[in-house]
């Protein structure tokens, strides 16, 4: 009877590495499968990029994808160009604008939806607001209104500021951002212009709005619009004088008159005082003063040879 003969178990180990090592590789690639997508439906968002305020179907300036049910409308400030005195809703942003000479540009704060448009309520020209304003050689000059909007377009129905216009001094490639911050204090957040001037309060940016008021759903009236006086700028050759070259402040001159009245009051101290030391001193005394049998002390022994003497061949003046 033959014994058994003993097979090598290295065939069966080598195959089930393989499968397990064939198992593993494939795991990875099954769980990072994509999953069946998910039915979405475009809802309007707010957007930096284009016009520095919310935007969705009616400007087409950015949209995004939400399953939540679209905002009936924001809190924003919208920007605008003047053309032929009406108010143009601006396309793209105030960092991508750069205007030309005498342009009007706006500025509106507003809670609406994005089919509303609630532009600047009053259109004051380029010779209402810069007329003023001598111009200068390489640069521009854009007239700017900014409307705070109304009661209504705030969350709490506060009053807002008056609206107001105001030139703008800048370079000749100053965007439409430079020419804002020329005239007013806006407050950005990724290119989207948030507030202007502290308006409105907080740290707000583009608010979706679930519900629109009925007033904020209230046309606008017409306002007028008081022109403001160009901001302060300062000159270009002022801001680049080094200060070796100014004189002396005022501060330095006043530090240097007290100093010198200070010596003078000084020296004409000491000089009475020395005119006081030499009067109160006492006088010499003469040679031969005070000794015994001889005069009183003080007084000369002998008479001055220079003093004139009396001669007895002379004759009376009086006789």
């Amino acid at each position: 009877m033959s014994s058994p003969q003993f097979r090598s178990p290295r065939p069966a180990i080598g195959a089930a590495l393989g499968l397990l090592t064939a198992v593993t590789l494939a795991a990875p690639a099954a769980f990072a499968a994509p999953l069946p997508a998910e039915t979405t439906t475009p809802a309007p968002s707010p957007s930096s990029s284009a016009t520095g305020s919310p935007s969705g179907t009616a400007t087409g300036s950015g949209t995004g994808t939400a399953t939540t049910p679209a905002a009936a409308g924001y809190r924003f400030w919208g920007f605008y160009q003047q053309n032929a005195g009406k108010w143009e809703f601006a396309q793209t942003g105030p960092y991508q604008v750069v205007p030309k000479d005498e342009a009007v540009q706006g500025w509106r704060f507003a809670t609406a939806s994005m089919s509303d448009n609630r532009a600047p309520r009053a259109t004051p020209s380029f010779a209402d607001i810069c007329g003023k304003v001598a111009g200068e050689a390489g640069k521009k000059r854009v007239g700017v209104v900014v409307d705070y909007g109304r009661a209504a377009d705030t969350a709490n129905d506060a009053n807002p500021p008056a609206a107001m216009a105001r030139c703008a001094l800048v370079s000749t490639g100053a965007s439409s951002a430079e020419v804002l911050n020329a005239v007013a204090g806006p407050r950005e957040d990724g290119g989207m212009v948030c507030a202007i001037d502290n308006w409105p309060v907080g740290t707000g940016c583009g608010e979706p709005v679930a519900t629109l008021s009925d007033a904020a759903k209230a046309p606008d009236e017409r306002i007028d619009i008081s022109v403001t006086a160009p901001r302060e700028q300062p000159r270009v050759q002022d801001a680049a004088q080094p200060a070796a070259s100014q004189g002396p402040s005022r501060t330095l001159l006043t530090v240097i008159a007290v100093l010198v009245v200070a010596l003078a009051a000084a020296a004409a101290w000491m000089l009475r005082r020395r005119r006081g030391a030499d009067e109160g001193s006492p006088a010499p005394a003469t040679v031969g003063a005070g000794h015994e049998g001889g005069p009183a002390a003080g007084h000369s022994a002998e008479r001055n040879p220079a003093a004139p003497q009396d001669s007895p061949s002379d004759p009376d003046p009086r006789a």
